[in-house]
């Protein structure tokens, strides 16, 4: 058995995520900056702007801020997952392999499952969008991996995840989803049989949110914002191994 990280680094959140540290990055220079409504707010976008304050100096106050965004987005990425691998190793979580989604475009996977669906019969087109007829294989409708504005979508990169795996010779998939994706599984499991691929095959358990009481009160979250207690805040205060017997 093998167990892999799977990395989402591709797509508007992560140019978003860049922005965010970014915008912070100039206020650190005492610029006043406006932060979207969408910005992540936390105090870690803050320490990743700092560090990269400490390392460049004002290096980037200067040009145009497309050319630096590849730059922050980059640190950004790298800062937040170096903390991710650090917590789950003191955890006692540890992973095979670490696969980013960024690699199924890099080597062309996408489009090659995308070709493949189309040569099964099962990708068409509409209103300037390319669906797979998901409602073939027992889906509530037909799913959009590519929009009209050429953008693809994150079940176009779900597709092609999946199709690495099966062809890596997996006997059996378990994927470990948030509550907030038990939506996503029909459409998975179609997706699965329109490739050949028997939805037998794959299994998807989903994981709970868990309410964090402080005091007999409830903490209040939000991932945008920044209000919430991380895991390693937790790991901290109460021990390894309690959070992991509650967990």
């Amino acid at each position: 058995m093998d167990r892999e990280y799977y990395i989402n680094d591709v797509g508007n959140q992560m140019t978003l995520l860049g922005r965010s540290t970014y915008l912070r990055y100039r206020e650190l220079f005492g610029e006043k900056v406006t932060l979207p409504d969408e910005s992540y707010r936390g105090s870690y976008i803050i320490e990743i702007a700092e560090k990269i304050k400490k390392s460049a100096g004002d290096r980037y106050l200067t040009g145009p801020e497309e050319e630096h965004l590849p730059f922050f987005v980059r640190t950004s990425y790298q800062t937040i997952l170096g903390w991710i691998r650090r917590d789950l190793d003191q955890f006692g979580v540890r992973f095979d392999r670490w696969f980013p989604e960024e690699d199924l475009y890099r080597n062309k996977e996408v489009d090659a499952s995308l070709e493949f669906l189309k040569s099964a019969g099962v990708l068409y087109e509409q209103d300037g969008a390319l669906w797979v007829a998901t409602t073939r294989f027992g889906d509530d409708k037909d799913r959009v991996v590519m929009r009209s504005n050429r953008q693809m979508t994150y079940f176009a990169s779900d597709i092609a995840y999946h199709r690495n795996k099966f062809e890596r010779g997996y006997d059996r998939l378990i994927d470990i989803w948030g509550a907030d994706h038990h939506g996503y599984i029909a459409r998975v499991k179609a997706v699965a049989a329109a490739m050949g691929y028997s939805p037998d095959r794959l299994d998807i358990l989903i994981h709970q949110l868990v309410n964090l009481l402080r005091e007999g009160k409830p903490v209040a979250m939000s991932k945008r914002s920044g209000e919430f207690v991380t895991l390693r805040e937790v790991m901290d205060e109460v021990g390894v191994d309690a959070t992991r017997f509650f967990f």
